[in-house]
């Protein structure tokens, strides 16, 4: 989204990081690894690109022609006035019993338990989806506050801790 709102602009892997992860703990190769999965997504190739031009040493540029005129950005987009992610509703099928069990942990919570929810698997197998769907479907409905850290792991760290600290660090 980062790179489609600027169409036709040089938009460097540093700024991409500060962009897209700000407030999350990454290696400096994740935008690579993420453009490579948005050109797989599009059926774009690297050498012919149609969408996402690779600017070698430098960065990224979106070539794709687009429909509309980009949004604008926000009059105050300082960091601190931009949110810290934003949850797009998309359609979500299945997977209703771990969203049981994340409702039944967010309940005992609720009632004074203490818990720790661990959510792992293979890579592309819904848990970002299933993440996104519960908090959604939490900001749906009246509550009381509460604070949710949320961290994520990266299989090529070699920091055992590196989603614990994420989340610590996000709600520090």
């Amino acid at each position: 989204m980062h790179l489609a709102s600027r169409p036709g602009e040089l938009v460097t892997t540093e700024e991409l990081l500060d962009a897209v992860w700000r407030d999350t703990t990454v290696t400096a190769e994740l935008p690579g690894v993420s453009i490579r999965e948005l050109r797989r997504a599009l059926g774009d190739d690297r050498k012919k690109p149609r969408y996402i031009e690779t600017v070698p040493c430098r960065g990224y540029r979106f070539i794709a022609p687009l429909r509309s005129d980009p949004v604008p950005p926000a009059a105050d987009s300082t960091p601190s006035a931009r949110p810290a992610a934003v949850l797009v509703r998309t359609p979500f099928v299945g997977r209703e019993h771990e969203l049981t069990e994340l409702n039944a942990a967010f309940a005992a919570v609720r009632s004074g338990s203490r818990k720790v929810v661990f959510v792992a698997g293979e890579a592309s197998i819904g848990k970002s989806s299933l993440l996104e769907t519960f908090l959604l479907r939490l900001r749906e409905r009246p509550s009381r506050p509460f604070l949710l850290g949320r961290g994520q792991c990266i299989a090529q760290q070699s920091e055992a801790y590196l989603g614990l600290l994420d989340a610590v660090a996000g709600l520090c």
